[in-house]
């Protein structure tokens, strides 16, 4: 009894650790409707659960979906050992060494180091309502999340590395209409986050509530599949090409796409966020020196997800 999970995040997803390591929070920005920014549109994003069929009905090929609609989700059971962070210290918010590895969580995008490049400090800083139990979660900071999971157990790390061409590259962290900056943060961006744990059952569910009324979604309940009967899921905040697997335009170096601007709409999570014009964002700059013979495995490829981020607790 008992088989490994493997949780991977992508898209719009803001990962928030409680200093201790005792607890992980990832907030999911709603995002339903199209903006429209300089040089092209935003499209809409919809957060979801993607799971292999055979994890939900034995012998049934393919993937399936399920959407997440303003929900507080957990699973059921999970254990209380705290979440480590692969090569890094969320006490003091930095790397473990001064090379990390890379499937190093320091590689989420972040925005208070971004903020504070660009003396911005305290832009980067979560704003703790957003964390309040759903009984004390007002109306209005509710409707600004698509989801809300918290865990409890893992181990948290990168799992591929925006490349292009095949090389992993370092993204420059400055406003998409902003001049440069001598200090701007540049650094390997994580372009897709893993979550691994144990759980010590035949299957594992996840539950939901509704953030604004507390309702009772229906559960989701999956079981390990395959010869390693092991399960691997992926939870989404994305556009709709990338939610059914399909490569969206291909990054750019030297420029953001208009798509990438949605990247600026996660300060809207935080407690004093910059003025819109000043908040940065990840531009894919150049070939980073830091990885020059990785393996595949880890590079994503030239048409990343929107890019995850992480923000801090006061």
């Amino acid at each position: 009894m008992g088989f490994d999970l493997e949780i991977v995040f992508q898209g719009m997803c803001t990962f928030v650790p409680e200093r201790d390591g005792s607890r992980l929070w990832v907030l999911m920005r709603d995002s339903l409707v199209p903006r429209d920014v300089h040089g092209g549109c935003v499209p809409a994003h919809a957060a979801a659960i993607r799971f292999p069929l055979e994890s939900l009905a034995r012998g049934t090929p393919g993937f399936g979906l399920r959407r997440l609609e303003n929900l507080d989700v957990r699973l059921v059971g999970q254990g209380q050992g705290g979440v480590r962070f692969k090569d890094f210290d969320v006490a003091t918010n930095q790397p473990l060494n001064d090379d990390p590895l890379p499937d190093s969580f320091a590689w989420v995008s972040p925005l208070e180091e971004a903020c504070s490049r660009r003396n911005l400090a305290g832009g980067g800083v979560i704003d703790p309502r957003f964390l309040k139990p759903q009984a004390k979660l007002a109306v209005q900071d509710a409707n600004r999340l698509a989801a809300r999971f918290l865990f409890t157990e893992g181990t948290v790390a990168t799992e591929k590395l925006t490349s292009f061409n095949g090389r992993i590259v370092d993204s420059v962290f400055r406003p998409p209409n902003g001049a440069p900056g001598a200090a701007d943060l540049s650094q390997p961006t994580a372009a897709t986050i893993s979550l691994k744990t144990w759980v010590d059952a035949d299957s594992v569910t996840f539950g939901a509530t509704t953030l604004r009324t507390g309702s009772v979604a229906p559960p989701l309940t999956l079981r390990p599949c395959g010869p390693q009967r092991n399960l691997k899921i992926r939870i989404m905040n994305e556009e709709a090409e990338s939610l059914v697997g399909l490569q969206g335009p291909p990054i750019q170096l030297g420029m953001a796409r208009p798509q990438d601007h949605i990247f600026l709409s996660m300060f809207e999570l935080c407690a004093s966020p910059p003025q819109e014009a000043d908040r940065p964002l990840p531009i894919p700059e150049k070939e980073s020196s830091r990885f020059t013979s990785l393996s595949s495995s880890i590079n994503l490829g030239a048409a990343p997800p929107c890019s995850p981020c992480r923000g801090v607790l006061e």
